[in-house]
């Protein structure tokens, strides 16, 4: 059973145009590379080192796990949030499971942002870490499980290259009667992430001093408690159909602790791919280093939408 984790290949609306770009970026960087280095690399294998790591060292049915993909990225260069910005692809996954085992969907931690407005890029330099939550089935009978990775990235600096690996990862089971053996390293490394995915905001949480909701006409209301953070940016999740109306990280107002945007939307339902309208992205508080992220997902309602000309 193959699962595809990358939920921006079904959200991210611009994905064809974004892999025009890109195109267009391998072949300006090839004659600059040329004109200016000796030994330029060739393919994004030589810029980014990938690695698996799991929180458990073994599986017993019934049991979630967690499985990390590794990117270390070489100096300079960056990859890609699930939505990539104005250039760029966001690094996809699929992995081949036995049947029975669920796969979810890929977790991204918060990105940093690259350049500013309509040229703005969201993604990761350095080192960032992928997750994936795998559920074993009620019962099996292997006495080992594999699963199959394939790993497809696109790596930008002045130019853009391509890179792909495929890893495979085998776990026993583990015997009867005995608990799930912990894998310390690669639990306190996914812990580390975790920490850096953004949070979920939901209307449960209104109570709470946030909310978020769509008002005629076509305008993303966003209001929150910032805390000591400096400055409040918000990020598109490229949900097809909708977008802020103008490109790039829209910067919040903030007064007294707290957050507040007022986003003009573009509302094009014929975009939408046949998915549901809504406003998702992120709130980004804090710095990279300290991160504090919030993410939002509003449902656009049908009644009184002012809807746009999708031919302009």
């Amino acid at each position: 059973m193959i699962r595809s984790l990358h939920t921006a290949q079904k959200a991210h609306q611009s994905s064809h145009m974004a892999l025009l770009v890109c195109g267009w970026m391998l072949a300006i960087g090839a004659i600059a590379w040329s004109a200016s280095a000796d030994d330029p690399p060739t393919s994004g294998n030589d810029l980014v080192t990938v690695r698996v790591v799991t929180d458990v060292l073994d599986l017993q049915p019934g049991h979630q796990f967690t499985l990390g993909v590794e990117y270390a990225i070489k100096p300079g260069w960056h990859l890609y949030w699930r939505n990539a910005g104005a250039s760029g692809m966001a690094p996809t996954v699929e992995i081949n499971a036995p049947e029975g085992f669920e796969v979810g969907e890929v977790m991204f931690p918060r990105p940093k942002v690259f350049g500013s407005c309509a040229e703005a890029t969201y993604g990761y330099e350095g080192t960032v870490l992928l997750m994936v939550s795998v559920t074993c089935p009620s019962q099996f009978a292997q006495r080992e499980v594999q699963f199959d990775l394939t790993l497809d990235w696109v790596v930008c600096k002045v130019a853009c290259l391509i890179g792909e690996r495929r890893q495979t990862v085998r776990l026993p089971v583990a015997l009867p009667g005995r608990g799930v053996a912990t894998n310390p390293a690669g639990a306190r490394l996914i812990r580390n992430w975790m920490s850096r995915l953004p949070r979920q905001m939901s209307a449960d949480v209104r109570s709470r001093g946030f909310t978020a909701e769509m008002k005629a006409p076509n305008r993303l209301i966003l209001k929150g408690v910032s805390g000591a953070s400096t400055g409040a940016v918000y990020i598109p999740g490229g949900t097809p159909g909708v977008s802020p109306e103008s490109p790039g990280p829209i910067k919040g107002v903030l007064s007294n602790g707290s957050f507040f945007f007022d986003i003009p939307m573009s509302i094009i339902p014929e975009d939408s791919l046949g998915e549901p309208l809504r406003a998702n992205g992120l709130i980004l508080l804090g710095s990279y280093e300290r991160p504090r992220a919030l993410e939002i997902d509003v449902p656009v309602p049908l009644s009184g939408l002012q809807r746009e000309d999708s031919e302009g």
